[in-house]
């Protein structure tokens, strides 16, 4: 999946999974690469949450749910999910994405605050 400068897909993801950290059945986070992007849909969490990838094709259109397709959907362990989450953010930090993230991200800052939370909260 590609991002786009002008996106928070990584913070969107990040607050996701706090979201179902803390006990939200549902949550929606958005990667968007421009002019097409993914929607990453968590329903009916508990221990596990029903998660769907939809690739929308354009989102320029008007309805830009215009020809979406699903391309990958099962259950998963939400505390998985969270501890996969925190290593890939990790990972980028470490790959040194973190100190020149806003140069490369349009000067949006490393999502840091996120991932402190959700590694804390999960005790990572």
């Amino acid at each position: 999946m590609n991002t786009s400068y002008l996106d928070r897909s990584l913070e969107n993801l990040l607050r996701a999974a706090r979201d179902l950290q803390i006990g939200s059945s549902a949550t929606t986070a958005g990667i968007y690469g421009m002019p097409n992007g993914y929607m990453f849909q968590f329903g009916g969490a508990a221990e596990d949450v029903y998660l769907q990838i939809l690739h929308m094709p354009d989102l320029r259109q008007d309805d830009p749910w215009i020809g979406v397709t699903r391309v990958w959907d099962e259950r998963i362990s939400v505390a998985a999910f969270i501890r996969a989450t925190i290593r890939m953010t990790q990972a980028v930090s470490d790959a040194g994405a973190g100190d020149s993230y806003g140069g490369l991200w349009g000067n949006r800052p490393f999502p840091a605050q996120e991932l402190a939370v959700l590694k804390q909260s999960s005790g990572a």
